[in-house]
């Protein structure tokens, strides 16, 4: 089994009760994950997660600030598919009917009952490790694309791609990881739909490898936008203001 399968799973407790976030520790501990952080508010637990991107979330809904399930909610839509177990003493049909929309793995009542406790640690590790394996496989699978080259189909494989550009009308380049130009009639838009989703387009002349970016500065001309920066290839790609907040979300845990 990979190492990155083995290794223990992380959480994060956020709760603005010492003395339940003592007993929580202490329970999450005994099962076998580790914590990273403990926030008391909605905020911190925000940005907590953006922070340590932990594989579970455990978190009341009374936090400091922000509530529990308005911070779960902004981390589901900023692309964070954690697992998420919510403990409280509300008893609120809005926070079960809340907990559901957010498909958490349990909403347990206080005071903590371990064995339910336990058994809902065991389904966020089974679920955890569900994600990871799929992760994996994907990760390890080889896609193959193909383009018009010189009249005739070339195989190219995605994960040596580092960009390609369009040249003029009928001329694109696709710069690979050895440093060789590959040029092809096939357009921008047809080489992106043969493309998983590491293939992004950051600008209407180029189409990007997100897992070969390295370096983002800010575009020293243009006020908002930004350069994708290549020192290897001496090349700066633009990724314009439109198409930064999509770069960000895919690129979360790249970078």
């Amino acid at each position: 089994m990979s190492s990155e399968l083995k290794r223990e799973l992380s959480c994060i407790i956020a709760d603005n009760h010492a003395q339940s976030r003592s007993k929580i520790i202490e329970q999450v501990t005994n099962l076998g994950l580790y914590v990273v952080d403990t926030p008391v508010s909605g905020d911190g637990l925000i940005e907590s997660v953006a922070k340590f991107m932990p594989d579970l979330i455990i978190t009341g809904i009374l936090l400091d600030r922000t509530d529990g399930i308005t911070a779960c909610e902004y981390i589901k839509r900023q692309g964070f598919n954690s697992p998420i177990i919510i403990i409280s003493r509300s008893t609120l049909s809005a926070h079960y009917s809340a907990a559901f929309e957010l498909d958490c793995i349990d909403y347990i009542n206080l005071p903590l009952p371990y064995e339910r406790f336990e058994r809902a640690i065991m389904k966020a590790k089974k679920k955890i490790e569900q994600r990871k394996t799929i992760s994996l496989l994907e990760k390890n699978s080889i896609k193959r694309i193909k383009v018009k080259h010189r009249y005739h189909s070339m195989d190219i494989d995605e994960s040596c791609i580092i960009y390609v550009e369009k040249v003029d009308k009928r001329k694109f380049e696709i710069c690979l990881t050895e440093g060789r130009i590959v040029e092809t009639s096939s357009n921008l838009e047809q080489i992106q739909a043969e493309c998983s989703a590491s293939i992004m387009r950051p600008h209407r002349s180029f189409l990007v490898n997100l897992d070969h970016i390295r370096m983002v500065i800010p575009d020293p001309i243009i006020q908002g936008n930004y350069l994708i920066v290549y020192p290897t290839f001496a090349k700066n790609i633009p990724l314009t203001r439109r198409n930064y907040e999509q770069f960000v979300h895919l690129t979360r845990n790249k970078l």
